[in-house]
């Protein structure tokens, strides 16, 4: 079974990041500096978010599909000739992610 905990902290990390970027405007106490830094750590948090969701996708496709083989990187798998595949396997992990 995989377990999805990390990638929901992640998500909700960044969805608390998000907003937070969003109030940016009425936070006139704030410096340049902070605002930068939390542009920053909304693009930190997406990655990190990218990151859980492509370890996920991978131990996905070896466990349940059976794929031995896989790269270290998401790139080569994301620009391969299956690309419906990959959108399956999301589905299909979404919906797993959705039943908890």
């Amino acid at each position: 079974m995989i377990d999805y905990e990390k990638f929901e902290k992640s998500i909700k990390n960044l969805e608390l990041q998000i907003q937070n970027y969003k109030n940016i405007s009425a936070r006139l106490e704030l410096k340049d500096i902070d605002r930068e830094a939390i542009s920053e750590s909304v693009i930190q948090r997406f990655e990190v978010c990218y990151d859980c969701l492509w370890k996920i996708l991978k131990r996905y496709l070896r466990e349940i599909l059976g794929i031995p083989e896989l790269p270290n990187s998401p790139k080569p798998l994301f620009r391969s000739k299956q690309p419906l595949i990959l959108l399956l396997c999301l589905l299909r992990m979404q919906q797993n992610f959705t039943k908890k």
